[in-house]
């Protein structure tokens, strides 16, 4: 009875459990465990009172032998299970338990240092130090506490804190590497480089091969001026972790071998026009630049020069390369690339491309004196750049006559901008309710959402910071208003947005801005909106009739425009507004999911207003649907209206035969319907399909580009597991994808490019699917329509972990699982590589790939 007992609790079946241990106490009154247990299925069933009642009245009949003997058998038993549960991530039932064995015995400080472990994860970090504090105070000797609690705050950007806790950790365990990194970190931070380099120092001096605190030093160093010394230890940390650096060293002579040919491909007739069409057909119409980037070029010489053992003058022209991106110049003025430039000629006086290169900077820092300079210098060295030199400082003293005229001609665009708004509303229902407009501007659609969540299952000690949000989320509830003479304004970037009343009052609750924080983040208050700092916005586009908003943020992004742009579609047909006596839409509309789910959806594109054509636009009257929660963050109710839309009609809209197949691929590759397919040299046809385990269209030449994939309609059946390529993105890539696909073919696994099919298919395909794997990026969108109990792997770059798909997977019921992939060793080479943490490109562990996919029973 005892074993089906202890199955039951085990199962979470806890009024069966309580049901047999009552039963077991009246056979055996004397075996203790069954009171144990007996409470404890009280206390997860919720009834913690009588859990206590059933503990204290077992415990007082014995005694003080017996007592003491059992409350230690008691609290076994309770921290046995709460450390299951909380390695399960029940992390409110282990908080539970924990606080049990406090009530029982309040000097177990492992129960304080669990609960901080606990409510940490849940996102209760101040709660959490507390309790990480109770537990040093009952053990001062508890380095691990200090660390947790040093962690907390340097993530939290708190870096006194963190170096009073990573110290007093060091101070009782000394040999704690990545301590010391951390705590270097934390100083370089505030700028303390010395007391950085001594942390970094001493974290080798116990470990020589810890590479990150190599790197770090190297970049203070960079900082210092000392760039020799920096290079050197770069090269140090390049040897000692070399794998992401030579990935993406390959990644990148892929990239120019396939630029080159395709070059080649483009004057050799029929097959380069074959060619064309098929870079036309995977890049589905996204205006992509294939090939590699001039940035990605630098990055990739840099790399390579840090693998070297050698410090030539080309190594300090590829930093200056680096240093001189648009994105890098932002931080640090392009001092840093200047100071490289300078490095380089010392080195190598007579090149003229490092001259070239030192003005280009020198101009965009707004030092022309000191371009013009170096251009004079360089024009005395003869070679190829000569001319380019010259072209170059002719400009700049052209230019110098002309930036009276550049100064006129921004004060008349000034004069025609408008004000920023006054003032705000936080709700768009306070603004109506103060004009009195409630009954006929402002229709509620659905209520508040609450929406429970389940952390991600790692088989990690704890989640990652990016998934802390509670056992629940509150998303408001959505609204369609209407809004007399109101004007909307996007962006250029697509980043920011705001809803403007005649009046000129922002409406807080409209206009979402970057970065998406979580509903009811005080950052995200419309006091702090960022249109207030600017001194004008862009002139108005007025537009006489009715205007519907359907743009937000990102719009050509798919995630943001399936989850954030088409469910306000359906918010205004549930408001009761006709859509035929609205007289346009803004929304963006130019690429193929769009056109198509559009179309779905009954807007037509005679009514459709780009949202890059009308930045800032006003009407007579504004409708303006709500998100349906917020950016980022969907309602259930989202997920069953895409599901509805876009796949349980996706059987009839891919069961009218072969031919309309065959119709739909021409038409994406700019042909006429009613071409010929099969043996046509310029259309791609069934044949074109891969013969391995990746699905797709063969190019021309299969070593061109071996991660081209892109599945056909004839090929979706059967398909259960799947990874999702990145290859045809811009960013984000897996740089040793291959490897990837290679080593997950070993399971099954088929490789497919999602972006060359229709939503529908693309519904279709992933409804089918029992495994996912994917980086992060848009495609994981399609796990809206998976069903539940799909096992999903999301892989991402340690340093950008955005939780919307995870969100997504407590929506739809699926097993979500997470893998960091790695990175350049150090904070500091890889930011250089990678200021942007949101497009970093992502190296997979091929080790800890099989781990996860173990873990999670694959």
């Amino acid at each position: 009875m005892e074993e089906q007992a202890a199955e039951y609790l085990l199962q979470g079946q806890y009024s069966k459990a309580i049901s047999l241990y009552e039963q077991s106490i009246e056979a055996h009154p004397t075996l203790m465990s069954n009171y144990w247990y007996l409470g404890l299925a009280q206390l997860l069933a919720g009834e913690a009172s009588e859990a206590q009642a059933v503990w204290l009245c077992a415990i007082t009949q014995g005694t003080p032998e017996e007592i003491e003997q059992w409350l230690e058998e008691l609290i076994t038993v309770l921290t046995t299970t709460a450390t299951r549960l909380l390695q399960k991530r029940n992390l409110p039932l282990a908080t539970e338990i924990y606080w049990q064995i406090l009530e029982l015995d309040a000097s177990q400080y492992e129960a304080y240092y669990n609960i901080g472990q606990a409510i940490a994860q849940q996102g209760n970090f101040d709660e959490a130090i507390v309790c990480w504090q109770r537990a040093i105070e009952l053990k001062p000797d508890f380095w691990q506490a200090y660390q947790n609690q040093g962690q907390v705050h340097q993530k939290l950007a708190n870096f006194p804190a963190a170096i009073t806790c990573y110290a007093q950790a060091l101070e009782i365990q000394p040999d704690l590497v990545e301590t010391y990194y951390n705590l270097g970190l934390c100083f370089k931070q505030q700028g303390s480089w010395d007391k950085a380099i001594t942390c970094f120092q001493r974290g080798i001096q116990i470990q020589p091969d810890f590479a990150p605190a190599y790197s770090d030093w190297g970049d203070i160093l960079r900082q210092q001026g000392k760039l020799n010394e920096a290079i050197v230890l770069w090269q140090q940390a390049i040897q000692l972790q070399p794998s992401f650096a030579q990935a993406y060293c390959d990644l990148v002579d892929n990239q120019v071998v396939f630029q080159e040919t395709r070059q080649k491909a483009e004057g050799r007739g029929q097959k380069g026009r074959r060619f064309d069409l098929f870079l036309t057909f995977v890049a589905d119409g996204h205006r992509r630049q294939w090939g590699c980037s001039s940035e990605r070029k630098a990055n990739a010489s840099l790399l390579k020069s840090l693998q070297s053992s050698s410090v030539s003058w080309e190594t300090f022209f590829y930093l200056g390369q680096v240093l001189a991106q648009p994105r890098n110049l932002k931080v640090a003025q392009g001092q840093g690339a200047i100071a490289a430039y300078q490095q380089a000629i010392q080195l190598q006086p007579e090149s003229p491309l490092v001259y070239l290169e030192l003005g280009k900077v020198l101009v965009q820092t707004g030092d022309i004196e000191g371009a013009i300079a170096v251009y004079q210098q360089a024009i005395s060295y003869p070679g190829a750049l000569q001319s380019e030199n010259l072209v170059e400082l002719r400009k700049l003293l052209a230019n110098k006559g002309s930036l009276e005229a550049a100064v006129d001609i921004s004060q008349e665009t000034l004069e025609l901008s408008v004000d920023t708004p006054q003032s705000f509303y936080e709700l768009t229902q306070d603004w109506v309710s103060h004009q009195g407009l409630v009954d006929s501007n402002y229709f509620p659609i659905y209520p508040q959402s609450i929406i429970p969540l389940i952390p991600p299952r790692t088989p990690e000690n704890t989640i990652h910071f990016s998934f802390r949000f509670g056992s629940q989320i509150e998303l408001p509830a959505p609204f369609v208003a209407v809004i007399p003479e109101g004007h909307f304004w996007l962006h250029q970037d697509q980043s920011t947005s705001a809803v403007i009343t005649a009046d000129n009052q922002l409406l807080g609750d409209l206009s979402p801005e970057f970065p998406i924080l979580s509903p009811g983040h005080p950052d995200q208050h419309p006091s702090k909106h960022s249109i207030f700092a600017l001194g004008k916005l862009p002139p108005i586009q007025r537009v006489e009739g009715t205007v519907a908003i359907l743009a937000g943020l990102l719009n050509d992004l798919y995630f943001h425009w399936m989850l954030d742009i088409l469910p306000r579609i359906e918010l205004l047909r549930q408001s009761g507004i006709e859509l035929a006596e609205i007289d346009y839409f803004l929304v963006s509309s130019r690429l193929p999911f769009q056109e198509e789910t559009l179309k779905a959806l009954g807007i037509p594109p005679t009514k459709i207003l780009e949202t890059t054509d009308y930045p800032h636009l006003q009407a007579k009257k504004l409708i303006v649907p709500s998100f349906p929660g917020t950016v980022a963050w969907m309602p259930q109710w989202a997920i069953n209206f895409l599901k509805k839309t876009f796949y349980f009609g996706a059987n009839k809209a891919e069961g009218r035969g072969q031919k309309a197949v065959r119709q739909s691929r021409c038409r994406r590759l700019g042909r006429e319907e009613g071409c010929k397919v099969e043996g046509d040299d310029n259309c791609l046809d069934e044949h074109d399909i891969t013969r391995n385990k990746n699905i797709g269209i063969q190019a021309p030449s299969e070593e061109l580009f071996p991660s081209a994939y892109c599945l056909l309609p004839s090929a979706l059946e059967k398909i259960e597991r799947l990874y999702i390529s990145r290859q045809s993105a811009n960013n984000r890539l897996v740089i040793n994808e291959q490897e990837v696909i290679n080593f997950l073919n070993q399971f099954g696994f088929t490789s497919v490019s999602l972006e060359v099919m229709t939503v529908r298919q693309q519904a279709a395909l992933l409804a089918q699917a029992k495994v996912v794997i994917s980086p992060h990026g848009s495609g994981l969108t399609n796990i809206v329509f998976c069903s539940p109990g799909t096992k999903v792997i999301e892989i991402f770059s340690p340093n950008y972990v955005y939780h919307c798909y995870w969100l997504l997977s407590n929506l739809v019921g699926v097993e979500y699982y997470y893998l960091l992939g790695e990175t350049l060793p150090g904070c500091a080479l890889h930011q250089l590589i990678y200021p942007n943490s949101r497009i970093e490109d992502i190296f997979v562990n091929l080790d800890e790939l099989f781990k996860i996919m173990t873990f999670a029973n694959i």
